[in-house]
């Protein structure tokens, strides 16, 4: 089951449930089994999956997930670049644990 069809079917059955409650108040005179039948339930959807995602590919996210891994990890490793290089050229402040520098290398 993708995330689109997990969403999508209770809504439809949801949807179908109302619509056969108002065909239902509409009805006049003595209806037939088989016409309460098909009125109860007027619409009617089968969900078939084109293409069906291979197990274990979060639902289809995975490749979603994985970009924004390596965007986190590219920022991060571009902010620690930023202030080394910042601090080596003594436009920075060095912090080392208690010890401090500036303008000056380590």
């Amino acid at each position: 089951m993708s995330l689109a069809t997990g969403v999508l079917q209770p809504e439809l059955a949801d949807a179908s449930d109302q619509v056969g409650k108002l065909l239902q108040s509409m009805t006049v005179g003595n209806t037939s089994d088989a016409a309460r039948l098909s009125l109860a339930e007027p619409i009617t959807v089968v969900t078939v999956p084109y293409r069906p995602l291979p197990a274990h590919s979060a639902l289809g996210l995975s490749a979603f997930f994985i970009a924004l891994l390596i965007m986190m990890a590219g920022f991060l490793g571009g902010t620690i670049v930023n202030s080394a290089v910042d601090a080596a050229l003594g436009y920075a402040t060095i912090d080392a644990g208690p010890a401090f520098a500036r303008g000056s290398r380590f």
